[in-house]
């Protein structure tokens, strides 16, 4: 069993905790602790194939195992391990359900950062959606997925998101956490978005 990937995942405000940007791979990737958690929760349950998707609350130092799952990361997630490492990770899922021989498969290093988030209107009534004055070098899509006259609502979950935007950084990695992600989605989100 090896880790594959560490992502770095970004929460709205309490009390809701919905995720609003993942980016790939963490300044954790190497972690042993967290890397170590995470191979014990899938032993403990009996995931021995596949790809495991296992989130990992840290706070102040402590490690808290929130939730193990026998799937795929989801959320963009595995399109953005594609984008980083240049690999198809559903490779290595569908080979391993089919008795492929993995032993001498070697995990690829990371070409660049990569980043999913989530645009957020503020709570209200979209009156406009604006075409943005200049886009950030790192965007590589951006998607509205709201209309005029919808009402936007407190981060709360993932239906309460108003567009996707991908970025990527080119042969660059992360010492320590950035808040790049929700702050270019953030700046977007400013722009594109106008309220009654």
């Amino acid at each position: 069993m090896v880790v594959y990937c560490v992502s770095e995942k970004y929460l709205s405000d309490e009390p809701y905790f919905s995720e609003m940007a993942h980016l790939v791979p963490s300044h954790r990737q190497n972690d042993h602790t967290l890397n170590d958690l995470a191979h014990k929760a899938c032993k403990a349950l009996g995931i021995d194939r596949g790809i495991a998707h296992v989130e990992i609350k840290i706070k102040e130092g402590e490690f808290y195992l929130i939730e193990v799952g026998a799937r795929t990361g989801g959320d963009g997630i595995m399109d953005q391990i594609e984008n980083a490492f240049e690999f198809n990770p559903y490779y290595l899922h569908i080979a391993s359900y089919l008795g492929v021989d993995l032993s001498n498969f070697k995990i690829p290093k990371p070409k660049r950062t990569s980043s999913i988030a989530f645009l957020k209107a503020k709570a209200g009534k979209i009156k406009k959606i604006n075409l943005p004055r200049e886009f950030p070098k790192e965007l590589t899509s951006i998607k509205i997925t709201t209309s005029i006259g919808n009402e936007s609502v407190v981060a709360k979950d993932w239906n309460a998101r108003e567009g996707v935007v991908e970025f990527s950084w080119e042969n660059h990695f992360f010492k320590e956490k950035t808040n790049l992600p929700i702050d270019l989605a953030n700046t977007l989100s400013e722009q594109i978005f106008e309220l009654e």
